[in-house]
Parts: C-alpha cells; sequence; structure tokens
C-alpha cells in the first residue's frame, strides 16, 4: 500500500494558513501576537469494514471509505502518525485540530450523521489497512466525538470537517492516534482513500500548535519582503471548473456606523396604510349614576277579558216568603163515561189520618187504606 510519507529527517515543518484557519484564532492580530506553528501528520492506514456480510473481506486496496447505515453497514478507520517532539509536548500546546474527509459518492436519497469515533490504540487493539476486516476491527469509543456532520447529496465532492482538538490534546505524544468513520440513518457515502488516483482528496489531520508554548522551536522573524517579480505569461483557461471550496467561517460583526442625517421631508401625504388589527376590548367601566325618574307614560288600551273565574259556593237558602192567595176555582171537567158495575170486596184498614190528603167519602172522622179486589 502506499504511504504518505515525510521529508526524510524532518521533525516538524510550517504549512500556510488558510483564510480559514485565520478565524480558529481570532485575527491577525492573535496570529502576530502569538505565533503558530503547523505540524505534519500522516495518514498511515485508511480502509473499511463491512458488518453483517462479507465481515471476513479485507478492502483495504479500494481508492473510497464506504460509510452506510440501514441494511447494510459499513465502517471507515483512518490512522495517523504525528510528530514526536523532545521534550513532548504538554496538551496545552495544541490550539487546534481538525480531521478533513472529501466527500466523493452520495447515493441519491440517502441521508444520514457521520459521526467520529476516537479509538484508543494499544498493542492489543490496533489494525493495519492491508489486513482489517469486520471481524478484526478495533474497538472505538461508544461515545462519538461531539463535533458531527448531517451529509446528503448536497455535500457531494465536497469536505467534511471535524474539531477533534480534545482528543488530540489528550494524545499528542502517542505518535499515532486513530479514528472510526461511523453513520447512521439511511446514509450511504464514500470518502476518498489515499489510494484514489481521480482526485487524490485524502483524509487529512491538521493540528496547530503554539510555538511559545516552551516545547515547540519558535518561528523566526519574518524576513523582508522581496521585489515583486515579473508578471509570467497567462496560462491555458482550465477546463471544467473545480470542486466547490468549503464555506468560511462567519466574521465577527463590526461596530455600528453613526446615524446618518435625517433625510428631506416628503411632498404631500402619504397613501392610508390598512387598518391594523383591532385591539382588544378594554375593562368594563365603572357604572354611573342613576339618571332621574322619566314622566309617567300614556295610560295603554284595556288588556283582554280574562276567563270566567270558578263558581262560588251556594249562598244560604233564604226565609219562606207568605203563602199567596187562593187561586179562582178551576171550571169544572166534563162529565165521564158511565162505569161497569163490579162486586167488590173492599178491605178497609185503619191507618195514620196524616198520611193521606184525601180518604173515602164514606169515612168521615178517620183516613183509612184501602184495597179493592175486583172479582
Amino acid at each position: 500500500m502506499k504511504k504518505n510519507k515525510k521529508p526524510h529527517g524532518a521533525k516538524h515543518s510550517t504549512k500556510y494558513q488558510s483564510v480559514k484557519s485565520l478565524t480558529l484564532v481570532g485575527s491577525l492580530a492573535a496570529v502576530a501576537a502569538s505565533p503558530l506553528a503547523w505540524a505534519d501528520s500522516t495518514l498511515l492506514d485508511d480502509a473499511y469494514v463491512q458488518i453483517g456480510t462479507s465481515q471476513n473481506t479485507n478492502f483495504g486496496k479500494k481508492s473510497t471509505i464506504a460509510v452506510t447505515a440501514g441494511k447494510t453497514t459499513r465502517r471507515g478507520f483512518l490512522k495517523f502518525r504525528l510528530d514526536t517532539f523532545d521534550p513532548p509536548a504538554t496538551p496545552n500546546a495544541v490550539t487546534k485540530a481538525t480531521l478533513k474527509v472529501f466527500v466523493s459518492s452520495v447515493k441519491n436519497g440517502s441521508a444520514g450523521v457521520v459521526r467520529v469515533h476516537p479509538i484508543d490504540l494499544n498493542p492489543n487493539n490496533t489494525f493495519n489497512e492491508g489486513t482489517i476486516t469486520g471481524n478484526s476491527a478495533p474497538a472505538f469509543a461508544p461515545v462519538s466525538i461531539r463535533d458531527s456532520a448531517t451529509v446528503n447529496i448536497q455535500y457531494l465532492n465536497k469536505w467534511l470537517e471535524f474539531d477533534v482538538t480534545d482528543f488530540v490534546k489528550n494524545n499528542v505524544n502517542n505518535g499515532e492516534l486513530a479514528f472510526a468513520l461511523v453513520g447512521d440513518g439511511t446514509l450511504n457515502i464514500k470518502f476518498d482513500s489515499k489510494e484514489s488516483k481521480t482526485t487524490g482528496h485524502a483524509a487529512v489531520l491538521d493540528i496547530v500548535y503554539a510555538s511559545d508554548s516552551g516545547n515547540i522551536p519558535p518561528i523566526g522573524p519574518t524576513g523582508a519582503t522581496g521585489a515583486t517579480g515579473a508578471t509570467g505569461p497567462t496560462g491555458p483557461a482550465g477546463t471544467g471548473s473545480g470542486a466547490t471550496g468549503p464555506k468560511g467561517d462567519t466574521g465577527a460583526t463590526g461596530p455600528t456606523g453613526p446615524i446618518g442625517p435625517t433625510g428631506p421631508s416628503g411632498s404631500g401625504a402619504g397613501a392610508t396604510g390598512a387598518t391594523g388589527p383591532a385591539g382588544a376590548t378594554g375593562a368594563p367601566g365603572a357604572t354611573g349614576a342613576p339618571g332621574a325618574t322619566g314622566a309617567p307614560g300614556a295610560t295603554g288600551a284595556p288588556g283582554a277579558t280574562g276567563p270566567a273565574g270558578a263558581t262560588g259556593p251556594a249562598g244560604a237558602t233564604g226565609t219562606a216568603g207568605a203563602t199567596g192567595p187562593a187561586g179562582a176555582p178551576g171550571v169544572p171537567g166534563a162529565t165521564g163515561a158511565p162505569g161497569i158495575k163490579r162486586q167488590a170486596n173492599l178491605n178497609q184498614v185503619l191507618y195514620k189520618k196524616t198520611k193521606y190528603k184525601s180518604c173515602h167519602k164514606i169515612f168521615t172522622k178517620k183516613c183509612v187504606k184501602s184495597s179493592v179486589i175486583i172479582r
């Protein structure tokens, strides 16, 4: 496998600081006041393994590092060699450490989060890209480094950057550092490996040291600016467009400028604005004093006659009036037809005189109840 090699005999070297790197230390003035040094970290091994199926297969010769989640799980592994210092560097010597990987492929419709997990390297927990498999992969910390990235198709051909400063601070003198790249969701992406011949965007571990920490050789004074050389001929126009670089950090907000003079007043009244929404109903006011009694109104028309009331109880019977005079005798009635003679046996029975108003003419002193038996 190919290895990224350092210049022979060099323990550390410096790199030009990018515009994005300047934002990490605050400003150009801060750089001048506290010089920085960049140390090379060499990518020793990069590969991926597959979990579930093909766990005994090695993918170390691939030109990409696959990271997938879901039905098939693939995880990436990176190992770097750090510069060493004599005497050893202290954790405070590291001011910034950034892990960078280049996204060369994103499956359509896939999306998820890429997390970086540190690996505690030791003789019993290490790997080599030429032999690593799903069964032999080293254990990594269950808790990822706090920095992570949500990836979808929009990140194609772009760098992902992860802040790994704390991990590097605590392991700056270990000589080698390693990381595992783990995805979730429906993530299905690939990063360039150092075997890629298309773009050559292998993973990078950038470490910024404070040169005044006491253990890092200081940067010498800036030399005088040389004379400007002659302008060279214009090169041929390139074909196609390069990949879009990463977005720089937002700069600090500048101070508020002074208030400008008041502009001239407009001529004529402006158009009436739209009516604003009705305000909330206010609280009811206090009840006012009662008003004076008004004059009586006119008498209304008589109402309809109500229904008759129930009949009252009968009054007491009045005193009987005096007996009126006897009426005039009536006209005698016509003489009846002669009757048929019958023999009768008259049984007479004495009875109280008061029970009958008429009596047989043959009795004068007593009234009797008679019964006539017709034979």
